[in-house]
């Protein structure tokens, strides 16, 4: 039994990183990022504030990332080759 046709397809689906699924990746982590940020500043309690800022931050860092493919996003994934 052959897997290198397996190994080809494969291949072309993890190196397959179209700009759409970007955008909606990354554009949809930021639009997460601006929801969780408009809730904290409703936040009342100053340590809930700024674990949700923090935490939006984060969210938004990520989607900024993923949207401009910048690392770990641009790494190519390795397939394992068997001898």
């Amino acid at each position: 039994m052959s897997f290198e046709s397996e190994d080809k397809t494969s291949s072309k689906i993890a190196d397959n990183d179209c700009l759409g699924c970007r955008i909606v990746s990354g554009g949809g982590l930021i639009l997460a990022s601006v929801y969780v940020g408009y809730h904290a500043g409703r936040n009342r309690n100053t340590v809930g504030r700024t674990l949700t800022f923090l935490f939006s931050g984060a969210l938004g860092g990520i989607g900024l990332t993923r949207l401009l493919k910048l690392p770990p996003f641009n790494s190519k994934i390795q397939s394992i080759k068997e001898g």
